[in-house]
Formats: C-alpha cells, structure tokens, sequence
C-alpha cells in the first residue's frame, strides 16, 4: 500500500453500507487493525527508535502479537473521543439521534431502552 491512510481501504468489503460489519466484524477494529503496523513510523516522529521497531509490527510474530495490543490501543482512544466528536455535529449529519455506548446500531440491536436503559435518550433532552 502506498500510504497508511490507504490500509482502511483493504477493510471496505467487510463494512457493511450502514457502518456496520458483515457477521461479528467490528469496522473499527478492522481499521484500526490495518493501521497498527504503521503506527511505530508515526512514533518515530516523537522517539527517533522507533522507526526500527517497523520491522517487528509488519513480521508475522508482530501481526499476531504487538498489532494486536496496538489495534486494540486504537480502537480504545477511538471510542473515547469517537461520541464527543460526533456530538459536535449537527443533528442531520449524525442521524438526528443521540449516540450511545458507541454504537452506531445501539437503537436497533437493543431496542428503545437499549443497554444503559435509555439514558442516552434522557441526556440528549429526548
């Protein structure tokens, strides 16, 4: 791949149209996945070691060890600041309805309470 940001692009066949993943695919966990052995030459910037480290993320012990621990790295900040990003949206181009546990599908999978018994709906004033 030619640059880093083109990985997530290997992952598009597992996403469904509705940001969902086809079976028990998690597209953030998938992104995330094709980022992790890059993300030691974006830390390089910051530690000049790093860049050595590359070799072991793109090894198969790498793939199956550190890139995972990375990925799910990832995926834990993107879930931090994924429901305040979005909140900064208008209403119609985040759905027009709150977000919940971060979960784009929340409504649908668990119904109108949902899992945190409806207090996304009592936050939003909804």
């Amino acid at each position: 791949m030619p640059f880093t940001l083109s990985h997530a692009a290997a992952v598009l066949p597992a996403v469904r149209r509705d940001g969902g993943g086809r079976g028990r695919l998690v597209p953030a966990v998938l992104v995330a996945g094709s980022f992790a052995p890059d993300v030691t030459y974006y830390a390089a910037s910051v530690r000049r070691d790093a860049m050595e480290f590359g070799t072991v993320t793109h090894s198969l012990p790498g793939v199956a060890g550190v890139d995972v621990l990375i990925a799910w790295s990832l995926v834990g900040l993107w879930l931090f600041v994924r429901e305040p990003l979005v909140a900064l949206l208008p209403g119609p181009a985040r759905g027009g309805r709150p977000l919940c546990c971060g979960a784009v599908r929340h409504a649908r999978a668990y119904g109108p309470g949902g899992c945190c018994g409806g207090t996304c709906r009592r936050r939003s004033g909804r």
